[in-house]
Protein backbone atom coordinates (compact mmCIF):
# COMPACT_ATOMS: atom_id res chain seq x y z
CA UNK A 1 0.00 0.00 0.00
CA UNK A 2 1.21 3.46 -0.84
CA UNK A 3 0.30 6.30 1.50
CA UNK A 4 0.35 9.79 -0.01
CA UNK A 5 1.33 11.54 3.23
CA UNK A 6 4.38 9.32 3.57
CA UNK A 7 5.18 9.57 -0.15
CA UNK A 8 5.10 13.37 0.06
CA UNK A 9 7.27 13.63 3.17
CA UNK A 10 9.82 10.83 2.75
CA UNK A 11 12.30 10.54 -0.12
CA UNK A 12 13.27 7.01 0.99
CA UNK A 13 9.63 5.93 0.77
CA UNK A 14 9.49 7.26 -2.81
CA UNK A 15 12.79 5.53 -3.59
CA UNK A 16 11.46 2.21 -2.22
CA UNK A 17 8.29 2.47 -4.33
CA UNK A 18 10.38 3.05 -7.46
CA UNK A 19 12.50 0.03 -6.54
CA UNK A 20 9.42 -2.18 -6.08
CA UNK A 21 8.15 -1.01 -9.47
CA UNK A 22 11.59 -1.77 -10.95
CA UNK A 23 11.93 1.85 -12.03
CA UNK A 24 14.90 4.15 -11.82
CA UNK A 25 14.26 6.58 -8.97
CA UNK A 26 14.13 10.28 -9.72
CA UNK A 27 12.63 13.21 -7.87
CA UNK A 28 13.10 15.36 -10.98
CA UNK A 29 9.42 16.35 -11.15
CA UNK A 30 8.71 16.56 -7.42
CA UNK A 31 8.13 20.31 -7.54
CA UNK A 32 5.96 20.33 -10.65
CA UNK A 33 2.19 20.82 -10.51
CA UNK A 34 0.41 19.16 -13.38
CA UNK A 35 -1.68 21.35 -15.65
CA UNK A 36 -4.07 18.43 -16.15
CA UNK A 37 -7.39 19.37 -14.59
CA UNK A 38 -6.21 22.91 -13.92
CA UNK A 39 -3.49 21.92 -11.46
CA UNK A 40 -4.07 21.55 -7.74
CA UNK A 41 -7.70 21.61 -6.64
CA UNK A 42 -6.59 23.81 -3.74
CA UNK A 43 -4.00 26.15 -5.28
CA UNK A 44 -4.27 25.73 -9.05
CA UNK A 45 -0.86 26.26 -10.67
CA UNK A 46 0.32 28.76 -8.02
CA UNK A 47 2.99 26.38 -6.68
CA UNK A 48 4.28 25.04 -9.99
CA UNK A 49 8.05 24.77 -9.61
CA UNK A 50 7.78 24.65 -5.82
CA UNK A 51 5.09 22.02 -5.22
CA UNK A 52 6.80 20.65 -2.11
CA UNK A 53 6.08 24.03 -0.50
CA UNK A 54 2.34 23.32 -0.54
CA UNK A 55 0.92 22.48 2.88
CA UNK A 56 -0.69 19.31 1.56
CA UNK A 57 -0.50 17.45 4.87
CA UNK A 58 -2.78 20.01 6.51
CA UNK A 59 -5.35 20.58 3.79
CA UNK A 60 -8.01 18.95 5.93
CA UNK A 61 -7.81 22.03 8.17
CA UNK A 62 -9.24 24.20 5.37
CA UNK A 63 -12.55 22.34 5.56
CA UNK A 64 -12.64 21.32 9.23
CA UNK A 65 -15.57 23.66 9.98
CA UNK A 66 -17.56 22.61 6.93
CA UNK A 67 -20.59 20.58 8.09
CA UNK A 68 -20.70 18.71 4.75
CA UNK A 69 -17.11 17.55 5.35
CA UNK A 70 -17.53 16.72 9.03
CA UNK A 71 -20.57 14.51 8.43
CA UNK A 72 -18.29 11.88 6.89
CA UNK A 73 -16.42 11.34 10.15
CA UNK A 74 -17.42 8.99 12.91
CA UNK A 75 -15.52 6.83 15.40
CA UNK A 76 -15.09 3.97 12.91
CA UNK A 77 -13.66 6.21 10.15
CA UNK A 78 -11.38 7.91 12.66
CA UNK A 79 -10.06 4.53 13.88
CA UNK A 80 -9.40 3.38 10.30
CA UNK A 81 -7.54 6.63 9.61
CA UNK A 82 -5.36 6.08 12.68
CA UNK A 83 -4.60 2.50 11.63
CA UNK A 84 -3.71 3.45 8.07
CA UNK A 85 -2.00 6.83 8.46
CA UNK A 86 -1.04 6.90 12.13
CA UNK A 87 -1.95 9.82 14.35
CA UNK A 88 -2.44 13.07 12.45
CA UNK A 89 -2.28 15.85 15.06
CA UNK A 90 -5.48 17.86 15.31
CA UNK A 91 -7.74 15.42 13.50
CA UNK A 92 -9.40 14.50 16.76
CA UNK A 93 -11.26 17.81 16.40
CA UNK A 94 -13.23 16.19 13.59
CA UNK A 95 -14.89 13.96 16.16
CA UNK A 96 -16.53 16.82 18.08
Amino acid sequence: MSIYNQWFADVEYRRNIADKLQMEFSDAGIDMVTSFGGGSSFEGKEFDGKATSMDVLNRWRKVVDNPQYKKFFNREIFEYSERIFGHIPGTESLMN
